[in-house]
């Protein structure tokens, strides 16, 4: 990963560490909320940025969390042709961003492997930021990512839903 200074400034703008560790922030929350048990399964976080930063594919995917992951992927091919590409593409902003989280301990990797959300104390005011109409959609996707990874299954499962071999 080439050091900020040295990045052009678009990719620093598109992929700066504190966007994209948003993102995965609210996957992983999302993830989380639905069974906090284990949480959200380490291998999955580098698929989240290539399904929600590729605009053809974030506006394709399903209302509805719990609609089969499995034909969803089938019914839209075309759109996942080059997606093992993207996932390699965008791990060191992927890796980045968690690196990122994990330094502003916003989380934490669990003594199972999995990553769960610290909870940020009350009493706090969360400052209230206006975002682009596409910045609220992908924030909307990555709390609807979160789900629709719970409900669909094994990792592995997951990863060749997606044609992504480990």
């Amino acid at each position: 990963m080439e050091i900020w200074e040295n990045r052009p400034k678009v990719i620093a703008h598109l992929f700066n560490p504190c966007f994209c560790g948003e993102i995965l922030h609210i996957a992983i929350k999302s993830y989380n909320k639905v069974d906090n048990k284990s949480g959200f399964p380490f291998p999955l976080y580098p698929l989240v940025l290539p399904i929600l930063l590729h605009k053809s594919t974030r506006d394709a995917l399903p209302l509805k969390s719990n609609s089969n992951m499995n034909l969803w992927t089938i019914s839209n091919q075309h759109l996942l042709i080059d997606f093992p590409n993207r996932v390699i593409n965008l791990k060191p902003f992927s890796e980045e961003a968690i690196s990122f989280l994990m330094a502003q301990n916003m989380i934490l990797i669990n003594d199972l492997g999995m990553m769960e959300t610290v909870n940020i104390e009350k009493g706090k005011k969360k400052k209230k930021i206006i975002y682009t109409e596409e910045v609220n959609t992908i924030f909307s996707k990555a709390e609807f990512i979160g789900k629709w990874f719970h409900s669909s299954g094994s990792t592995q499962n997951i990863y060749m839903y997606f044609g992504i071999k480990p």
